[in-house]
């Protein structure tokens, strides 16, 4: 994940769907977690209908305040090109 312009984009190579995931933050040195997203482990699963698909991160920060942000968007067709034959026709 890198921090651009006061967004935080995440790129990853997906390969089977659907998959679960969660964020977790490490310390500079990469050596521990410092804080995992707040939520339940999400759950994709590629929508048909959909071009794109928008991944919205809630993040709980130490001081209590609570933050919902629309971070990651996912092209469909860039999925299509990492998934097996099976989904390819989705």
């Amino acid at each position: 994940m890198t921090y651009k312009d006061g967004k935080c984009i995440a790129e990853v190579d997906i390969n089977t769907i659907p998959f679960e995931y969660k964020f977790q933050v490490y310390n500079c040195d990469g050596h521990y977690v410092e804080q995992w997203e707040s939520c339940a482990n999400r759950l994709f699963i590629l929508c048909k209908q959909a071009d794109e698909i928008v991944v919205e991160s809630v993040w709980n920060y130490p001081d209590g305040t609570k933050i919902s942000s629309k971070r990651t968007k996912i092209v469909k067709s860039t999925i299509k090109k990492s998934c097996s034959q099976e989904f390819a026709d989705l």
